[in-house]
């Protein structure tokens, strides 16, 4: 069967590089597919490329060769299975592939689970990308943005690209720099507020503040900053 959604010819390289002007659509000049055969001047045409002519051509009741109105068409089956069994050689031959085989399986050899390794294929995490098919299952494992991780800290699992962003800007289990930049490493985003309870950076508010000191002090120095003040205190 062919793809409903595959518009004019065979663009593949053919094996014999002079095909039949017979075969060829007067419309997209390719190889015709699902060809059909004009009653008034006996040219072949696409079966797509007619209905595309149908949609966007203010005269689609006229010919497209010979002008003639009332144009009709009706399915070459003989001209069909002519297209069909030429040989071509596959569409991702530039890319490596060495398949070889008729028109007719060209479909096959690039749908099919097991067909062509150089054929794109769309991502099934949808993460809207074509890989080759021969790297899929890499993409899939290693770089699919829609891959199933776990985050190595609390273990919840999710979209790699979740886990690695919004999650890990929220996980309680991720160590942390203290914000005030002292000395201690990998505080854990749960025990943070804790330890700035007791850092020794962390900006204070004199404890005479109620007696009108408005200062505000790192941590450390609250006792050099009374005896300092001492006299303004009392």
């Amino acid at each position: 069967m062919e793809k409903s959604d595959l518009v004019g010819g065979y663009s593949n390289k053919f094996v014999d590089n002079i095909v039949n002007e017979d075969y060829l659509c007067r419309i997209c000049y390719l190889p015709s597919r699902c060809a059909q055969l004009s009653e008034c001047c006996g040219h072949t045409f696409c079966n797509s490329c007619l209905n595309e002519m149908v949609t966007t051509s203010t005269n689609s009741s006229n010919c497209p060769v010979c002008r003639f109105e009332g144009f009709k068409t009706f399915s070459n089956k003989q001209i069909d299975r002519k297209i069909r069994s030429l040989k071509v050689y596959c569409s991702n031959e530039d890319k490596g592939c060495k398949w070889l085989g008729e028109v007719n399986d060209i479909q096959k050899h690039l749908d099919n689970n097991g067909g062509c390794e150089f054929e794109e294929v769309k991502c099934p995490k949808r993460c809207e990308m074509f890989i080759q098919r021969q790297h899929l299952a890499d993409h899939i494992e290693t770089d699919c943005p829609h891959r199933v991780v776990e985050c190595e800290y609390c273990h919840v699992r999710g979209p790699h690209k979740f886990v690695t962003h919004e999650h890990k800007e929220i996980c309680l289990k991720v160590p942390v720099d203290c914000p005030n930049h002292c000395d201690i490493e990998n505080i854990l985003r749960e025990d943070l507020d804790e330890h700035r309870k007791v850092c020794s950076l962390e900006m204070v508010s004199c404890k005479y503040m109620k007696l009108g000191c408005g200062a505000r002090i790192a941590r450390k120095e609250e006792e050099e900053h009374r005896k300092e003040k001492m006299e303004e205190h009392l």
